[in-house]
């Protein structure tokens, strides 16, 4: 190598940002850059020339370990970064990576070049972490990605599972030991190859004691350090809280389910409906048509009760009805006129007194209301036999009042005597007929 080009590669190492130093194969310091000055805080005199085992720059008690890596190198060896804590002039500890690899000069001779780089601010960043680790109230989790063991964890995490101190599983337990479903794992591998992370996935987990706890675990690996970690929630109350509400939700469906009734909710600010399923067949629509936007109302329900359901419900949000309950006819996507009983209250009010939610159901009683018409048009023609019938006939009930007479029979002063006087010709549950020749 010319001398210009060894210049020039000279000129270039002393614009790095790390220090960088040449030794030879005693260790004694033969060249050095800008940054080590500086760093350092000594001059070329207290550096070139001299064996780096004897500059104030390293504490005692490492120089065997160094000495030891720097051998290694010198054999060939190759050596990954090295932890090194060296001293300004002043005294001040610099802690830095040291990457040491054989080279040769261009004399031919063998040497080594030593590059540091200042992790200061890294390591302070680390001790941060560290103490939020330790210190964080939420379980906190750093385990082996092949084997699941626990490399580390905080203090809530060891009290999670029920031990006393992180020392109690760390190295010893592997999370899976405590799962209740072992296919778990399997999940949770699969997710992280899948999607490189693994989030609020819930677990069902069994404690040191035997007691089962519900957690939500979130978990981020670092594939290139082989470990996993992982944030882990108890969510023990809030599920619990959870399935007793869907068991609630269970049995009003089925309550609805055995009364027949459609159920829904209207979200007044948003203008949005949930309804069942069975809310869906009476309205004879797809249910997914229904979520969300709702009935249609003044187009379904029947032009003559529009005003009179509007007006209910009016006076319901003014207080005025403690509940809306009323029948009326709608049309059916598939064009058929049933007779419907709405009923509902408002549950929930804004600030501002004004309607925030309402619930409610709603029940088909077209059949009855057929069962009605029919036996109002049973009791006119029967109303008309009586009327016309030659004899005078009435109907009255156990109490002995008149409920139906027609024109033949008297209605004088001395007709209960009369009533008294005769045979009852039949009798019903609670009324009964009599007749006078």
């Amino acid at each position: 190598m010319s001398n210009s080009k060894v210049n020039y590669a000279s000129c270039i190492a002393d614009t790095f940002p790390d220090p960088i130093a040449i030794l030879d194969t005693k260790g004694t310091i033969l060249w050095c850059n800008n940054a080590l000055y500086e760093v350092s805080q000594l001059t070329p005199e207290d550096i070139i020339g001299h064996r780096f085992t004897k500059l104030a720059l390293l504490r005692a008690r490492d120089i065997p370990t160094h000495v030891k890596t720097f051998a290694s190198v010198l054999r060939g060896k190759e050596t990954g970064p090295n932890k090194v804590t060296w001293f300004r002039k002043d005294g001040t500890p610099i802690n830095s990576e040291a990457i040491m690899s054989r080279i040769v000069l261009p004399n031919g001779k063998k040497a080594i070049q030593v590059i540091t780089r200042d992790i200061t601010k890294l390591r302070q960043t680390d001790e941060r972490y560290t103490m939020f680790f330790q210190n964080s109230r939420v379980p906190l989790f750093r385990t082996d990605m092949k084997s699941g063991l626990v490399l580390e964890c905080n203090k809530m995490g060891a009290f999670l599972f029920g031990y006393s101190s992180p020392e109690d599983l760390v190295g010893r337990v592997k999370v899976s030991d405590h799962y209740i479903n072992p296919e778990d794992r399997e999940f949770l591998i699969k997710e992280l190859k899948m999607n490189g992370e693994v989030s609020n996935y819930l677990l069902h987990l069994r404690k040191l004691d035997e007691s089962e706890i519900w957690v939500e675990i979130s978990s981020i690996p670092y594939p290139e350090e082989g470990y996993l970690e992982s944030v882990v929630i108890d969510v023990t109350d809030r599920h619990r809280a959870e399935e007793a509400l869907k068991e609630n939700q269970e049995r009003l469906n089925l309550a609805l389910k055995g009364a027949d009734l459609g159920a829904w909710d209207f979200m007044s600010d948003t203008e949005t409906w949930h309804v069942s399923e069975r809310f869906a067949e009476i309205m004879e629509h797809p249910v997914e048509d229904l979520q969300g936007i709702g009935p249609k109302w003044d187009e379904i329900i029947h032009p003559d009760d529009y005003r009179f359901v509007r007006s209910q419900w009016d006076k319901h949000e003014k207080n005025e009805l403690p509940m809306y309950s009323v029948e009326y006819r709608i049309i059916t996507k598939a064009g058929n006129w049933k007779w419907v009983l709405d009923r509902g209250r408002i549950v929930e009010f804004n600030p501002d007194g004004s309607p925030y939610r309402a619930s409610g159901t709603l029940l088909d009683i077209t059949e009855r209301k057929k069962a009605e018409d029919q036996l109002k048009a049973s009791e006119s023609r029967y109303r008309e036999l009586i009327k016309y019938l030659p004899a005078g006939v009435g109907i009255a009930d156990l109490d002995e009042h008149l409920l139906i007479v027609n024109p033949q029979l008297s209605l004088s002063r001395y007709l209960l005597a009369i009533i008294r006087s005769y045979s009852i010709k039949n009798i019903h549950s609670n009324s009964f007929l009599f007749s006078i020749a």
